[in-house]
C-alpha cells in the first residue's frame, strides 16, 4: 500500500508522472542529431513502463571510446562534436535544457567509415523552459554540471546547458587526442 502525505503524490506516482513528461518531450522531437522516439511499452510482470527509441549500433560515445584499439581521426572527431552541437542547438531552439549531457548520453553509429553519426539521448533530466527560465533544484551528473547550478539558485537558462555541451565535447576531444598520442 502506498502512502500519501498532505496531498503529496507517492514517489512511484511522481516517477510515473516524470516518465510521461519525458515521453511527451521525446515525442515532439524530430532532428537527425537527437535519438528518435518510437513509443512506450509495458515491460515485465509488474507492468513497468519503458520507452522505445532508435537503436544506435555503437552505444554511447564513452562505451565506444573505452573499447580497446578504438581511434577516431580528427575529421571524424569534428563531425561527432558538430553533431552534438547541432543536437543541442535544436533542443535549445525548442526551449529544452538537457541538464545531463555527457559522453554516456551521446550515442554513436560508427558503421559508415566516412560519416559517423552522433545523437543526443537520455532526456530524462531535461526541462522545458518556461519564459526563458527553468525552475528546479540541482540536477544532472556532478562532474558534468555547470558550476552555477551548484549555487542552489532555482532558475537558470541555456547558458548552463551550453556549459555541459562545451565540457562534454572538450573531454571527448582530449580523450581522443590522448588515445591518438599513445599510438605514435
Amino acid at each position: 500500500m502506498g502512502l500519501c502525505f498532505a496531498g503529496r503524490p507517492s514517489e512511484r506516482e511522481r516517477l510515473i508522472a516524470d516518465f510521461w513528461k519525458e515521453a511527451l518531450i521525446l515525442s515532439s522531437l524530430h532532428h537527425p542529431n537527437v535519438v528518435s522516439f518510437y513509443g512506450i511499452v509495458r515491460d515485465g510482470p509488474d507492468g513497468s513502463l519503458a520507452t522505445v527509441t532508435e537503436f544506435m549500433v555503437n552505444g554511447s560515445l564513452k562505451q565506444f571510446l573505452q573499447k580497446k584499439d578504438r581511434t577516431i581521426d580528427r575529421r571524424k572527431r569534428l563531425i561527432i562534436a558538430m553533431d552534438a552541437a547541432f543536437g543541442m542547438e535544436y533542443l535549445h531552439g525548442k526551449n529544452i535544457v538537457h541538464f545531463d549531457l555527457k559522453c554516456e548520453n551521446l550515442l554513436v553509429n560508427m558503421r559508415d567509415p566516412q560519416r559517423p553519426v552522433c545523437k543526443i539521448g537520455d532526456l530524462g533530466l531535461s526541462k522545458v523552459k518556461q519564459q526563458t527560465l527553468v525552475s528546479g533544484g540541482v540536477r544532472g551528473t556532478l562532474p558534468w554540471m555547470a558550476p552555477e547550478l551548484l549555487s542552489g539558485k532555482k532558475q537558470y537558462g541555456n547558458r548552463e546547458g551550453n556549459t555541459d555541451a562545451t565540457l562534454c565535447i572538450y573531454v571527448e576531444v582530449q580523450a581522443l587526442m590522448i588515445k591518438d598520442s599513445s599510438n605514435l
